[in-house]
């Protein structure tokens, strides 16, 4: 082959790796697609399941709702020097009625569920009184 010819064959190498990097936009461009983005879900704190999450969650009831999304929610957090398990678990409360511990999330459907907070010891018993040592889980239902 002829130097010339060297020259050709490389400037149509480079001419097709370009070709194939620029192609696949090109081409979605001109085909019209009309392939929408994933809806971005909005999410709530580490204490915090908004209604958004709770619809595209693939889960039942609220229980495994939590323990797919916020599992830490679900964890007792007793004060500093008291057995586990002395002075009770995480308290639920289903719009605002006390509802029991943590095993009633699994009657609450997730259909009916419009959002799930966590509050820590100190704000729920601020909130509910005494006997809240490791927190409270409200479940707002969609009225």
């Amino acid at each position: 082959m002829t130097r010339r010819s060297w020259h050709h064959v490389g400037f149509l190498a480079a001419l097709a790796v370009a070709g194939a990097v620029l192609a696949p936009r090109d081409v979605a461009a001109q085909s019209g697609s009309t392939e929408e983005k994933p809806k971005q879900v909005k999410r709530g704190g580490s204490n915090l399941i908004l209604e958004g999450e709770i619809t595209a969650a693939p889960d039942e009831n609220a229980f495994d709702l939590i323990q797919r999304l916020r599992p830490s929610m679900l964890r007792p957090r007793a004060p500093a020097g008291s057995p586990e398990g002395e002075g009770g678990g995480i308290v639920v409360y289903l719009d605002n009625v006390r509802l029991g511990g943590t095993e009633a999330l699994r009657n609450v459907q997730r259909q009916t569920v419009k959002e799930i907070r966590f509050l820590n010891a100190g704000d729920a018993t601020m909130r509910f009184g005494t006997g809240h040592p490791s927190g409270a889980i409200l479940v707002t239902t969609a009225r």
